[in-house]
């Protein structure tokens, strides 16, 4: 199933319904401050979560916030959007700060036109982490 109207990674206008869920409970779980092994139940002690989600999940979600922005550019969002917005580029500061990326990862991230707006973020790590540390104190 497709959500019709979210703009995907692909240039088309459907978004997969897996990616808005994945979206919606890593938001979830940020939001609650819930530990990842919430979600990725550890099965021994070097076990790490699905690391082809967390990249898909921030994909999806810089798409959702650059909507959300674009349908409220001219008027104005209401508050509890703007504090929607603001948790999820804390989250995708989080991401661009600790997430080791993959070539193909990384290579998608710096060509993505919906994602360029996070390369050139993630280009300035000296900034960029005075930023999201003061940010999230």
């Amino acid at each position: 199933a497709l959500v019709p109207g979210v703009r995907g990674d692909n240039g088309d206008n459907v978004l997969p319904i897996k990616k808005v869920v994945l979206l919606l409970l890593r938001v979830l779980q940020r939001l609650l401050g819930m530990p990842d092994k919430v979600l990725y139940p550890a099965t021994n002690a070097n076990f790490q979560g699905p690391r082809v989600f967390d990249f898909q999940a921030f994909t999806a979600l810089h798409a959702h916030q650059r909507q959300i922005r674009q349908k409220y550019a001219g008027s104005g969002a209401p508050a509890a959007v703007e504090e929607s917005l603001f948790l999820a580029q804390m989250w995708e500061d989080e991401f661009l700060l600790t997430y080791t990326f993959h070539p193909s990862e990384f290579e998608h991230l710096k060509s993505s036109e919906s994602l360029r707006d996070a390369y050139h973020r993630f280009e300035e790590p000296i900034i960029f982490a005075f930023v999201w540390c003061v940010s999230s104190e």
